[in-house]
């Protein structure tokens, strides 16, 4: 059994840069967990070295955009149970 665990970092979407794309990008520059996320054009113009698992795109209308985020969330599936 491994006795290694991996963190990572659940951020809704990286549409733009702003205060909390800048703060989880300096999150994982000290903790080096993954950044599980939709939307990751703006992490490659933040820093283009950080580890992100995509979810996808979400839908860019106002309000659908948030409810296509939240299912992408919901129906994935990370955590490995050990007997």
């Amino acid at each position: 059994m491994d006795d290694h665990m991996k963190n990572a970092i659940f951020y809704d979407y990286f549409g733009a840069i702003a205060g909390g794309e800048r703060g989880v990008i300096d999150m994982v520059k000290i903790l080096d967990p993954d950044i599980i996320t939709t939307d990751t054009d703006a992490v490659k113009e933040i820093d283009p070295g950080v580890c992100v698992i995509s979810l996808g795109k979400t839908i860019k209308y106002p309000g659908l955009k948030q409810i296509s985020a939240t299912l992408k969330f919901y129906s994935i599936r990370i955590f490995k149970i050990n007997d």
